[in-house]
């Protein structure tokens, strides 16, 4: 190898050979040669600088989901701890409720107004438990009482419901306790009730038939499983419904 103005002169013997070989390199593809090698040396530094800055995201962005997953656990026991002092206050406040003497006179003066109505409306309502259809059959799992207004008929999910009276669909909605809800008006001041349902197939003011498909037994707001809540009113008094039928009716067969 030897040097020919500013070039370079390189000479080399093929293996299994004993011919020379000559080889010049021009200052120019001296100069593109040397700014190869700086560009290979350029590129494995700037790689392992961007493996670096990989590694050093890829590791926080690790413990960022694991800070996440401990921010979603205490969220979840900051929710069921305020759900537990929810109830606590609830029963705070009825136990304070059930130790004032006005709240207990009125509490009974309430119960006592349902069942003299009840007893009441019964002789009047009589002859309706003729043609009174009861809008699903199932196995009743709660009965009519002053602070539970009406009775709990279980059946399979997605059952019809249907209207035991014909009436106008005056209310329907979502409520917290009975999920998705619908209100028929009867006339006469009498108005049914039914909660829990999954699906409801009628609209606000349609008119309905008796025996005509009103919804779906389903088991939305406060529910253990598949039922209807069931109601009747008439002129601002509940009524219990098997008044209106007897308790084979609701029965399954």
């Amino acid at each position: 190898m030897r040097k020919r103005g500013k070039g370079l002169f390189l000479k080399f013997i093929p293996e299994g050979s004993s011919k020379v070989r000559d080889i010049y390199l021009s200052p120019l593809m001296l100069k593109i040669l040397k700014g190869f090698i700086i560009f290979i040396i350029s590129f494995q530094f700037i790689s392992l600088l961007f493996s670096i800055w990989m590694f050093s995201n890829f590791t926080k962005m690790k413990l960022l989901e694991y800070e996440l997953q401990k921010a979603k656990i205490r969220e979840k026991k900051i929710a069921e701890i305020e759900e537990k002092l929810k109830k606590f206050i609830a029963f705070s406040n009825q136990l304070e409720n059930l130790l004032r003497p006005e709240k207990v006179l009125k509490d009974v003066s309430k119960i006592r107004d349902t069942l003299v109505h009840n007893l009441s409306k019964k002789e009047e309502f009589k002859d309706l438990t003729l043609y009174f259809e009861p809008p699903v059959k199932g196995l009743i799992s709660n009965l009519f009482s002053p602070i539970h207004p009406g009775i709990d008929i279980v059946a399979p999910l997605g059952t019809p419901v249907k209207s035991p009276l014909e009436g106008i669909v005056i209310e329907k909605g979502i409520d917290k306790d009975f999920g998705l809800y619908l209100w028929i008006d009867h006339k006469n001041g009498m108005k049914t009730f039914y909660g829990h349902l999954k699906e409801i197939v009628v609209r606000k003011g349609e008119w309905v038939k008796k025996g005509e498909i009103i919804g779906k037994v389903g088991s939305t707001g406060k529910s253990t499983g598949p039922h209807l809540h069931f109601e009747i009113w008439n002129k601002g008094f509940p009524l219990d419904p098997l008044n209106f039928t007897n308790y084979n009716f609701f029965t399954l067969k």
